[in-house]
């Protein structure tokens, strides 16, 4: 049987206001060969149901969530929209489409078998009154729409089962904003920054994590202390116990003895869980959504080894993923963060920009994060990568992200 061909697809969050996730938003992106370009976004969509509905399951891709879909006006017209998953899915109509009688009976169609409908760029036209009227959706672009109409927009508009979603917010100064004018939902990289440049004291709940994620990144983790620290906190020593009795580690005879559960996970399992509970221990009054971005640049990069013939690396490679927006966690320059819990300085470094092999591999999980088609055609060109791999890989690590993490955040 023919193997279908993956394709390239940027995950961007859909928050609501306690900063959970409402659903994602799934883009197409094309690989370095030249593929797909911007000009033919009807190409786009109907790739991206493709790779999401028949090489992966559309719910895998999303953690179960919604996912908004982009949808053109010609795509309208065609009898693949009737096909998509109206339970699990958002159609999004591009700022492209023109309100004519046509579009509206269409979108009204779809409406009626059932689709939610949200409309993209919204700036207040009152050409879209018809489809606003049963509309479940309204996005509107921060970074275009000026801050009055951001406002008269939902003074407007605004009716009972009408969610306004405010998108390309990239500092929490915006969020702050979109939050008192009354926006349902929230769209942008802001949660994956720190909330202030200005240094703040780590809060004294979360001084033990702190501790031990410092403790954890030395290159020879001292077990006796690791096992002091775990002591005193009692979610770290419950997490610990349950990790190490799971299945996956064979223990024949439950253990309750810290540091022989240490010894026992060894080195390397160590510090990916350590990491990840400690990060995860930071990150209790952020969006959780921020974690499980670390985790799908952390198994990207890890898995990137292996092509990239570093595998001796490949820890390396997923601490970097995992320290990456250490900035965020604790609202403090990254420089400083990092500095502060000793980091290896090459981790540091590709964090930082540094144009080493592993700066590069982070810099390719980034570009494919956002979906910047430029990026990753350098990066991948300079590799040599195949780019069905890179997208397979990148597919892969976003699911993986979302079953790790689900059992964590459970746990919490």
């Amino acid at each position: 049987m023919t193997q279908l061909p993956y394709a390239f697809i940027a995950r961007h969050p859909i928050l609501d206001r306690n900063r959970e996730v409402h659903g994602y938003e799934l883009l197409h992106r094309s690989g370095w060969d030249g593929v797909y370009r911007a000009s033919d976004p009807d190409k786009a969509t109907l790739e991206l149901l493709n790779t999401s509905m028949l090489v992966n399951r559309l719910q895998d891709l999303t953690d179960h969530k919604l996912a908004f879909v982009n949808v053109t006006e010609n795509l309208l017209d065609q009898d693949v929209l009737r096909v998509v998953p109206a339970e699990h899915t958002v159609l999004e109509m591009l700022e492209s489409i023109r309100p004519t009688p046509e579009v509206v009976k269409a979108i009204r169609e779809l409406h009626d078998v059932g689709h939610r409908i949200a409309l993209d760029d919204f700036d207040g036209d009152e050409a879209w009154a018809p489809v606003i009227a049963f509309a479940d959706y309204v996005k509107v672009d921060f970074q275009a729409v000026p801050v009055d109409l951001r406002r008269s927009i939902i003074e407007r508009w605004k009716r009972p089962g009408l969610k306004f979603l405010a998108e390309k917010i990239e500092s929490h100064e915006e969020f702050q904003e979109a939050l008192q004018l009354g926006y349902d939902l929230f769209q942008g990289f802001f949660f994956c920054k720190p909330e202030t440049s200005a240094r703040r004291e780590v809060p004294q709940g979360k001084v033990n994590h702190l501790e031990f994620l410092r403790e954890i990144s030395r290159p020879e983790p001292n077990l006796d202390v690791l096992a002091d620290l775990i002591r005193r906190e009692i979610s770290l020593s419950a997490k610990l116990l349950r990790y190490i009795n799971s299945v996956h580690f064979g223990v024949r005879a439950e253990m309750t003895s810290i540091r022989q559960a240490l010894v026992h996970l060894g080195e390397r399992p160590l510090k990916r869980w350590g990491t990840l509970i400690a990060l995860a221990g930071l990150a209790s009054d952020k969006p959780l959504e921020l974690i499980r971005t670390c985790l799908v640049r952390a198994r990207f990069c890890e898995q990137l080894a292996s092509r990239l013939n570093l595998g001796e690396r490949s820890l390396d490679l997923f601490l970097t993923g995992m320290f990456s927006a250490l900035d965020a966690l604790t609202d403090r320059p990254l420089g400083e963060a990092l500095g502060e819990l000793g980091v290896d300085r090459e981790i540091q470094g590709a964090i930082e920009g540094d144009a080493t092999d592993l700066g590069r591999a982070f810099a390719l999980a980034r570009a494919c994060e956002r979906g910047d088609d430029r990026l990753y055609r350098v990066i991948a060109g300079h590799f040599g990568l195949d780019e069905n791999d890179v997208a397979r890989l990148w597919t892969e690590s976003l699911i993986w992200a979302d079953e790790t993490f689900a059992p964590e955040r459970n746990a919490a």
